[in-house]
Parts: C-alpha cells; sequence; structure tokens
C-alpha cells in the first residue's frame, strides 16, 4: 500500500458491534475519527465509535493527515440514500422440516428516531421500536409446511423478504418422470430420482431386466438435496414398471410407455 494512504472498513464481532479496522503500511501514528466528529476508543486493533449510523464518514489519519475514509451508511446500503429505510432478512438454515426452528436475522436502518420494525416468526410479527441501524432477531419455530414468505416492515411498509422452505418430513424422495427411446436397437428407459434429507451411506435402488442396481447417495452430486438419473437398457422390452427405493423409503417407479 502506497506511504501515507490506509483502507478503512467495518467488522461486526460476534455480539453484533460494529468496529473500525484500518490498513495501512505506515509507520507513522493513526488516529481514527467517528462520524460525531470525535477520536475513536482504540480497541486492540480495532477502533470503537459510540455512532456510525450518521451522514459522516469515518476518517483515518495519519500523523494527522487524512489517509483514507469509509461511510457506513453506503456500506450497509450499497450506496443507497442515507435517508431511505432498508432492510435485510437473513436465515439460518433456510431449509428446515415442520416443527424445527430457524434463527430469522434482520438488519435494518432508517434515519428516524422512533420507528417500529416487525418481522414474520413463526405464526406471530415479532414488534420492536428502532433508531438508525439494527441488527436484531431470535429463533422462531414453523409448523406449516411449503414456501413461506419471511417478510421484515418498518412501521407497516415491507422494506426486505426472504423464503424458507419448510418440509413435512426429514427424508423425501419422488420420481419425477420418465421417459422412452430406441438407440441403436435398444430399449432406453430413463427416470429422474429426486431426494433429500439422506444419509451418504443410504442406496439409490431399483431393478433392471433383473439386475440390481445399488448407488450410493455419497456418489450422486448435491447428495444432500439432489436430482438423479437412472437408466434401464436392454435388447428387449421391460414388462413391468420399476420400482425405485431410496433405503427402505419407496420413491415411485420408472414408468413404462402406454
Amino acid at each position: 500500500m502506497e506511504e501515507g494512504k490506509c483502507t478503512v472498513e467495518f467488522q461486526k464481532d460476534s455480539s453484533s458491534v460494529y468496529y473500525v479496522m484500518v490498513k495501512t503500511s505506515s509507520t507513522k501514528s493513526l488516529q481514527v475519527i467517528c462520524p460525531s466528529g470525535t477520536p475513536a476508543e482504540k480497541s486492540g486493533e480495532l477502533y470503537f465509535c459510540n455512532r456510525l449510523d450518521l451522514p459522516n464518514p469515518v476518517i483515518g489519519l495519519l500523523d494527522g493527515k487524512e489517509c483514507g475514509r469509509a461511510d457506513f451508511l453506503e456500506s450497509f446500503g450499497k450506496g443507497s440514500p442515507t435517508s431511505e429505510i432498508k432492510c435485510t432478512v437473513l436465515l439460518a438454515p433456510t431449509r428446515i422440516t415442520k416443527g424445527s426452528t430457524t434463527q430469522v436475522t434482520v438488519q435494518a436502518y432508517t434515519p428516524n428516531s422512533n420507528d417500529v420494525l416487525s418481522y414474520l416468526c413463526g405464526t406471530s410479527m415479532v414488534s420492536e421500536k428502532m433508531a438508525g441501524m439494527v441488527d436484531s432477531g431470535r429463533v422462531c419455530r414453523f409448523d406449516t409446511t411449503g414456501t413461506i414468505d419471511i417478510y421484515a416492515e418498518v412501521n407497516g411498509k415491507r422494506c426486505g423478504s426472504t423464503l424458507l422452505e419448510v418440509f413435512d418430513k426429514a427424508r423425501e424422495c419422488f420420481v419425477l418422470g420418465s421417459s422412452f427411446e430406441m438407440v441403436k436397437g435398444e430399449y432406453s428407459y430413463k427416470a429422474r430420482v429426486s431426494g433429500r434429507g439422506y444419509s451418504g451411506s443410504d442406496l439409490l435402488k431399483y431393478k433392471c431386466y433383473d439386475i440390481p442396481h445399488e448407488i450410493k447417495v455419497e456418489s450422486i452430486p448435491s447428495s444432500t438435496d439432489f436430482i438423479y438419473e437412472i437408466q434401464c437398457k436392454g435388447k428387449t422390452a421391460l414388462a413391468a414398471n420399476v420400482p425405485v427405493k431410496i433405503g427402505t423409503d419407496p420413491c415411485g417407479e420408472l414408468s413404462l410407455p402406454g
């Protein structure tokens, strides 16, 4: 890095508190000025400001001369105007089984001092007062299957959302569709099998022309949530549909053409 220059960045700790981090190769005396105009408190290799959510930048100084700056509001809002209310909804995990929980986190900003942030948590809305920047959330339980829109509002107006997938069972598999064609004089039957929630040692099983096929789930790409094509080829036509299982769970059948 060029002498006399520095890079000012923001870093969040495990308690969701934001600190200022300054990178420089200079040996000059370093000082950090907060958006309020006051010097930042040094905490190890980081710097702490009481208020970052002000419409002013954090400034780094080397021997009293500016070496770099960063605007916290622009960094959070990706350059959008600081007068705009905005929020982001995060889930961990994004796919659960009915009756399980996920961590709903809402990162939001408002230029006002007494707004109300609300977000969906299970069957109810959680509401709290907010001012400036907030990083809030809680563990929420969901008992309804399907794709659920997890959204956040400020003063009743939606500002962000994300999707949660809630499944009925921890493990499921299905035969999605079958096809047939003649290839160089051979009968070729194919089917797509989807599976979710199986362990790597579970076996995808089916039998073609009395020959058993067993495929370990761990050998399938995206094995925790996959779609995999199976195939039966032979010199004669199959006499009946081919049942497909994963472990002991029936998934359906590779179907013969009508």
